[in-house]
Formats: C-alpha cells, structure tokens, sequence
C-alpha cells in the first residue's frame, strides 16, 4: 500500500468507526444485523476487527478504539492482519452506497454528494477512482472493480440503477392507457403493482397476464414503476 493510498484507507476505516451501528437486539434474541440483507454490515466489522479496532465477531462486536486512536494506530504500525486496500474499498462502497443513509450514488452520470462524503470524495478524485466537474462528481472506470464486487456495475460497466430507471422511462413511455387507468383507479398500492407485475415484463406491456409468474414478490423496479406513474398523475408520491 502506498503513502498515498494509505490516507484514503484510513479515511474510509475512520468512517466505518463513525458510523458503527448498535448491538440492538430483536425480538428473535439476536442482533438485528444477523440477516443476508446485511452482509454489508457484516463486511465492514469483520475489516475492523482485522485491523483491531473492534473485538467479537461480525455479527456482535463492539469497538476497541475511537477515530482519533484509529488513525494513530494505523498511521504509526498497520497490523499484519489489515485487509488489502482493495477490499476495504469494495466493503466501503458497498455499505456507503446502499446500506447507510445517505447513500453514495453508485451512477455512470454526474452526482452530487451530502457534505458527510466531501472530504472521502476528494480523496477518490486525487486517486482517479473519480473526477469533479464543476459541483458533481462523476466516476471513471478505475472504481468499477469495486462497483463489481457487489454486482452493483455490469461487466459493460453500467449502472444497474441507471439501467433499471432507463426501464422504467420505456415503460411509462409505453404504457396502453387502458393499463394505465386500471393501475390508477384501483385504489389499492398492493393491487395496482399486482396488475403492473402482472402485465410489465420488464420490457413491454401485455394486455393479458402473463403466465408462468416466476414470484410472486414484488420488484424494486415494479415499485419504482408504481411510484413514477403515481407521482405523473397526481404530482405527489404514494409512499
């Protein structure tokens, strides 16, 4: 790890100690972060503990030192045990940009970011993980491992966000009419994306249901769809 990258390493070490998330328990007897929608989390306190800075184990720990005592420790003697660079950085992005509010845009286009991320922004800039162009931030390509560890950038290097909401613009785009008055007039969220599940493939509209439904669960991007219909005929969101 060079000098240069080693302030960037410690940075995103420091903002995983300040945003550490409690040891609150559920009502099954186990920690709330003991669930696969929290592999992110997970990541992250395993790398602390690496690193020493946390004792226990990724699903119950506790930290062993502050943000001022984590920097002057791996400033001045990095353990043998320390993740790699590169796994601190796909641990860090996948729980900035998806499991931590705000979340960092993980999109191909220009972004502008909360202040919490200036300082870790600029950093990324002078490693060309990114460059700034006038008030935004824009990715390049040296990230995409990284978006690639959590599938969240295809091999094509595409956003599956952006890709997901280029869908969505088709679908509204191409909705029938007839479709779309049954979806507004139901009354009901749940039997609208019902109908929307049932008549959106993805890619186009069907008059009839169509057969061989894989889930019955709802998609992110079905729920989007619903949200963005909703929020053109009434100017307001529905949840």
């Amino acid at each position: 790890m060079t000098t240069h990258q080693k302030e960037l390493y410690i940075t995103m070490v420091e903002m995983f100690i300040e945003h550490y998330p409690d040891d609150s328990i559920g009502t099954d007897g186990k920690p709330y972060l003991d669930c696969h929608m929290c592999r992110a989390w997970q990541a992250m306190r395993a790398d602390l503990i690496a690193l020493g800075l946390a004792e226990g184990h990724p699903l119950s720990s506790s930290l062993s030192a502050t943000v001022s005592q984590a920097r002057q420790r791996l400033a001045t003697n990095m353990p043998a045990s320390a993740p790699p660079f590169q796994e601190i950085l796909d641990d860090w992005m996948y729980l900035f940009s998806g499991y931590h509010s705000p979340t960092l845009p993980t999109t191909r286009g220009p972004f502008a970011t909360e202040s919490v991320y200036a300082h870790v922004m600029a950093l990324f800039v002078s490693h060309g993980f990114a460059r700034k162009e006038a008030e935004k931030y824009i990715w390049t390509e040296k990230i995409a491992p990284a978006m690639r560890s959590f599938y969240q950038w295809t091999p094509e290097l595409e956003d599956l966000g952006d890709l997901e909401t280029q869908e969505i613009d088709q679908a509204l785009a191409s909705v029938p009419k007839e479709i779309e008055t049954r979806i507004l007039e139901t009354g009901d969220p749940f039997k609208s994306l019902r109908i929307i599940k049932e008549l959106w493939d993805g890619e186009v509209w069907h008059l009839v249901p169509a057969k061989n439904e894989s889930s019955n669960a709802i998609t992110n991007a079905q729920m989007r769809l619903y949200r963005r219909m909703i929020e053109r005929a009434t100017g307001s969101s529905p949840f």
